[in-house]
């Protein structure tokens, strides 16, 4: 069966979305021939192989909106959907949404893997929302990672009878088990910086909620680390160093996939301080509850208060709410037993839903039922 999975931008470009393609390709490719299309971040398009996939990556001449304007997409995305037996638009995703309106085979089936509503950029959703609308006819399914995201969406709650919620899954065994060297590492980080670690990581960008993070570090005893680069970089380190944070908040840049693990399991509490619904589901939760950390989450309109539930694996408080924020760390920072006793419970609920099989199989069962 030949599936082409198109989006915006593959690995190694980090984020949530991309993650979750490479996990599902990496976990099914020897069921199915893969093949993704993707847009260059800037620059002359070009094809190469990644994990024994090919991944095509069209021209793009400049961004608009956060979008690739790539004229050459629509004509790849089409020859390649003539091809295909399956097409996953992995949305959001504009151009797919205007490739699939102008032409779509009818041969060939289409999953809308809805990832997220566009949440910022209001005026393009505007415009975009006919071609939406049109790829969301048209599928034959449409995945989602929780019952919330189809309760809160503006457009998927007509097209519930289509919907089928797949929860995310991890390649739990690298985060839980350590290699020989790494609890050393560990020891490294915890004796670097003694007392209570707190760990977030994300890009910085304003939906992350970084900036009510800082607020509510000022009150707490403990250092906390941020993983992840952005655009509010600078203005970020503006507010810690005018909070006099700079020798306790720490901003530490993009680090590699191990050198995460190891801050994940040298923290004692993880936040995701999400303020948004850009924050469809929060990858990064299930990477710490791997780890067996007890998880701060926001109460959003998303999937991700469903991953850590309040007073099960975590604590969920409003989102931009400084003082809630403070007194959750507080709670799970003073209180050693009750913060084992979540993250101990958070590594049951990984093991029990979200991992990479569970992901993978779910999506190999969609993938066949299509294909009869």
């Amino acid at each position: 069966m030949q599936v082409l999975h198109a989006f915006k931008v593959y690995h190694p470009i980090e984020g949530g979305i991309q993650k979750s393609i490479r996990v599902l390709i990496n976990g099914l490719k020897d069921q199915f021939d893969f093949e993704v299309l993707v847009c260059k971040k800037r620059g002359f398009g070009r094809s190469e192989k990644i994990d024994g996939v090919t991944v095509t990556r069209s021209t793009t001449l400049f961004e608009l909106f956060s979008m690739p304007i790539a004229p050459w997409f629509l004509f790849q995305f089409w020859h390649k959907a003539r091809k295909a037996d399956l097409v996953v638009n992995h949305h959001p995703f504009p151009l797919n949404d205007i490739a699939i309106t102008i032409y779509f085979p009818r041969k060939t089936k289409l999953i809308v893997h809805w990832h997220s509503d566009i949440i910022e950029q209001k005026r393009l959703s505007q415009i975009l929302e006919p071609f939406i609308h049109h790829s969301l006819k048209r599928a034959d399914m449409i995945i989602v990672s929780s019952k919330a995201m189809i309760e809160h969406s503006g457009y998927l709650r007509q097209y519930a009878n289509k919907c089928r919620v797949v929860s995310y899954g991890l390649n739990i065994g690298y985060f839980s088990k350590l290699q020989e060297d790494e609890p050393n590492r560990i020891t490294e980080i915890r004796q670097q910086y003694p007392g209570k670690i707190v760990l977030s990581v994300g890009r910085l960008v304003k939906y992350k909620g970084y900036k009510y993070l800082i607020d509510a570090a000022k009150s707490i005893d403990a250092t906390f680390l941020v993983i992840g680069n952005g655009p509010l970089r600078e203005s970020l380190q503006l507010q810690i160093d005018k909070a006099g944070l700079s020798h306790r908040f720490l901003l530490l840049g993009q680090l590699d996939e191990q050198q995460k693990k190891i801050h994940y399991h040298a923290c004692d509490v993880f936040v995701l301080s999400s303020i948004s619904r850009n924050e469809a589901f929060g990858l990064s939760q299930l990477e710490a509850m791997a780890c067996a950390k007890p998880v701060i989450n926001t109460a959003l309109e998303s999937s991700v208060s469903s991953v850590a539930r309040h007073l099960k694996e975590g604590l969920t408080v409003p989102p931009m709410n400084t003082k809630a924020l403070q007194e959750a760390l507080q709670t799970l920072l003073s209180n050693q037993e009750y913060a084992m006793q979540l993250g101990t419970a958070g590594k049951a609920r990984v093991n029990n839903g979200f991992d990479e099989g569970s992901f993978s199989s779910s999506m190999h069962e969609i993938y066949d039922e299509l294909n009869c």
